[in-house]
């Protein structure tokens, strides 16, 4: 394979988790799964590689990053790990 179809095909690729990853964040946001962990898993992978523009957040969820766990609370970034809510 060519250097030029890797590159088209590397754009191409970014270009579909562009899109769809707005409809996997509101899919996951507040389930009670694995699924959650694994969206939040993701981004920081996309944020490894350089490419968190493609996520920057969801405009119907005050611009969160991160899914939150309907029984496990928020999502800690730096501990990469759900942290419970406080009742009030």
């Amino acid at each position: 394979m060519t250097m030029k179809k890797l590159k088209e095909e590397n754009e191409e690729l970014k270009q579909i988790i562009q899109d769809t990853i707005w409809m996997a964040f509101r899919y996951v946001d507040g389930r009670s799964t694995y699924a959650p962990s694994m969206f939040n898993m993701a981004v920081h992978k996309l944020d490894s590689l350089g490419l968190s523009h493609l996520h920057a957040g969801d405009a119907t969820a005050n611009n969160r990053r991160f899914a939150e766990d309907g029984m496990l609370g928020e999502w800690n970034p730096e501990l990469r790990n759900f942290i419970k809510k406080e009742k009030l």
